[in-house]
């Protein structure tokens, strides 16, 4: 399980790095970055490089997960959700 987080963490830390890179052209000017700039299908090749062993729908539920909340709950959590 530690190294699926860590495959997700380093995927989300690529796709930050990929739009940060993104936000300059190569003379310094600004340029805009659309939903179309990053595909799951990009972010999955990352995760394959990097160890991830699953199908892309294995990937997608590693990426989605569970709710912060639901996980605590599980771990005694029993406070309401916006406390």
């Amino acid at each position: 399980m530690k190294k699926k987080l860590l495959i997700i963490a380093t995927v989300a830390a690529m796709t930050l790095l990929l739009l940060s890179l993104t936000a300059c052209g190569l003379d310094g000017e600004k340029k805009t970055v659309s939903s179309g700039d990053l595909s799951l299908d990009a972010c999955y090749a990352v995760a394959v490089d990097n160890g991830f062993e699953g199908s892309m729908e294995d990937f997608l539920k590693c990426i989605k997960g569970e709710s912060a909340y639901d996980i605590a709950v599980e771990n005694g959590y029993t406070g309401s959700e916006s406390e």
